[in-house]
């Protein structure tokens, strides 16, 4: 639910901001009060289906409602951690590597090689 309402929060503020609106005149144009407006953009709110949709189909968007098992779920952010601590690792190692590199390279005399990103 988090992800949906921090995507909900991206589609708003990408709107309001492109079509130079404040809250009042988002408010408006979406049929829903000011306060409704700043519950969703400060997180403090809680949608049903249906305005979910509403609200999506405003900002030109489909929401997508999956339903998978929690099982599945629970291995596929474990993958997706590992996944994300082991890029962190290599970019980390990569980054001691470069920086020992230019450490060396400045004391020969050398110019600071370019570091990228693994």
């Amino acid at each position: 639910m988090a992800q949906i309402q921090l995507n909900l929060f991206e589609m708003i503020e990408d709107y309001r901001k492109k079509n130079n609106l404040n809250k009042t005149q988002l408010s408006a144009e979406l049929g829903v009060t000011k306060s409704y407006v700043t519950q969703i953009l400060n997180g403090d709110f809680d949608h049903k289906v249906s305005k979910l949709v509403e609200l999506s189909l405003s900002f030109g968007k489909v929401p997508v409602l999956q339903f998978i098992d929690i099982e599945k779920y629970i291995e596929k952010n474990k993958t997706m951690a590992t996944d994300g601590l082991q890029r962190k690792s290599r970019l980390l190692h990569s980054k001691k590597v470069v920086s020992k590199l230019n450490s060396v390279n400045k004391k020969k005399g050398f110019r600071k090689i370019a570091s990228a990103e693994i």
